[in-house]
């Protein structure tokens, strides 16, 4: 068993984790993961945890390291825990620090790990997935909720998709999330996509 969370004994909020081995009854050391920065200097928010039999596990989380905007970035393991990468790895790809990339979602599966967040790159927040093994993407990120949403529509209410929610075992992945593309007159309807 591995659980995250955020931590400000340093000041600003880090992430760190730590592995049980007897179902959470006692855990290890805790250890820092979003690496890469100062212990405490920015914030980093809603760690995301996922592992498989294979021993990979992938923690992502938002973090304001590198300006107002907040990027995705991910930690991961392939041995069970018993090393982790030296340094986080940012997953989008816009402009560093600039747009909002917030509350990642993250599923493992066969030793890959499937990432999928919010971000408002387009002017309104899309769904964006990217996968990864060993921290190496495979693929370019793409949005997955038709791209663009981010435009107003024409009552000037932004076409948001939010809070995405996966899962994924072996070769099959299911992402969910809430959109708000319907709600051509500004009602706060959503759906789910």
């Amino acid at each position: 068993m591995f659980v995250a969370w955020e931590d400000s004994r340093d000041g600003l909020s880090d992430i760190y984790g730590a592995w049980s081995d007897d179902g959470g009854l006692f855990f290890g050391p805790d250890f820092r993961l979003d690496l890469g920065d100062g212990p405490g200097t920015a914030d980093s928010f809603s760690p995301q945890v996922d592992l498989d039999a294979t021993g990979t596990a992938y923690v992502a989380w938002h973090d304001a390291r590198n300006g107002p905007g907040r990027d995705i970035y991910i930690n991961w393991t392939s041995n069970g825990g018993v090393s982790w990468a030296g340094e986080a790895v940012r997953v989008d790809s816009d402009n560093p620090g600039f747009n909002d990339s917030i509350l990642p979602d993250v599923a493992v599966a066969c030793g890959v790990g499937h990432i999928a967040w919010q971000d408002d790159r387009n002017g309104g927040y899309d769904i964006y997935y990217q996968r990864t093994i060993g921290g190496a993407f495979q693929d370019e990120e793409r949005a997955i909720n038709g791209g663009g949403r981010g435009e107003a529509n024409s009552v000037d209410a932004v076409l948001d998709s939010w809070g995405p929610c996966e899962t994924a075992s072996d070769a099959t992945l299911a992402l969910a999330w809430r959109d708000h593309r319907a709600d051509g007159q500004g009602q706060g309807y959503n759906d789910i996509y």
